[in-house]
């Protein structure tokens, strides 16, 4: 089975869904990645003018050098850089059919990614209206692509990330459908987040020690919460159809 995973900047996938993609690909099935933005001004103070020395080229480079080591950390065969600007990411035709022909590529069956409610960064839930145009138009009508239509079987939303503030945009604020047990992933997910040495927030960088605390605090805290060590958590797009309930 050929899963992707769609994040809106390098480390997105990751945060939000290393464990699960290590599991995929401990048990055999191909672990794709795009990555819309090349996420460089999402963490301004690494650019030159903004507080630091960094060209915005050498941040670029920065990122990508990461998430190919957070890639290989969870076993993915392969991460697409579609390389489009961030913060803001303005949707066009151009990047709508660039993530389409992806899909098309690579034929997964299961798509993971941002939901369009989801507010934590502003590029996220736009980035996440856009891959469900994108799987729309993967499946129906692409000017240009010689490759064949695609349909995706399975879309599941990252859950990881609701936040009370959704509720104060107006959006509502969803339980996730899903919850995936990632213990034995674990230590994979803790190095691929660690890959980012670049990312910080309120001071704290994405070293080896403070990994390992956040990931007690929220991966630990979502497994607490359904009677397992370590969880992710996700909302599927469509419902399920069963003959019984499992």
């Amino acid at each position: 089975m050929n899963v992707l995973s769609i994040g809106a900047h390098p480390a997105d996938v990751f945060d939000q869904a290393a464990g699960t993609l290590a599991n995929f690909a401990a048990d055999g099935h191909d672990v794709y990645i795009a990555v819309v933005t090349h996420g460089g001004y999402s963490h301004a103070q690494l650019v030159e003018g903004k507080g630091k020395t960094k060209q915005i080229a050498e941040v670029i480079g920065l990122k990508k050098k990461e998430c190919d080591a957070a890639a290989q950390h969870v076993g993915a065969k392969e991460v697409c850089y579609l390389g489009f600007d961030d913060e803001p990411f303005t949707p066009t035709r151009e990047t709508t059919h660039a993530l389409a022909a992806y899909i098309r590529k690579v034929r997964p069956q299961v798509v993971i990614m941002h939901h369009p409610g989801e507010y934590s960064h502003p590029d996220h839930p736009v980035v996440g209206e856009m891959a469900l145009r994108s799987i729309k138009a993967a499946e129906r009508w692409l000017e240009g692509s010689e490759l064949e239509p695609h349909s995706v079987k399975s879309i599941y939303f990252f859950g990881t990330q609701f936040r009370s503030i959704s509720a104060t945009l107006g959006w509502q604020v969803q339980s996730p459908d899903f919850v995936v047990d990632i213990t034995r992933s674990i230590e994979k997910k803790k190095r691929a987040v660690a890959a980012f040495e670049s990312q910080s927030y309120a001071g704290a960088k994405y070293e080896e020690k403070w990994v390992a605390e956040r990931v007690e605090r929220l991966e630990g805290y979502w497994g607490l919460m359904n009677g397992l060590r370590y969880a992710e958590e996700f909302i599927a797009f469509t419902p399920q159809i069963v003959q019984l309930l499992p």
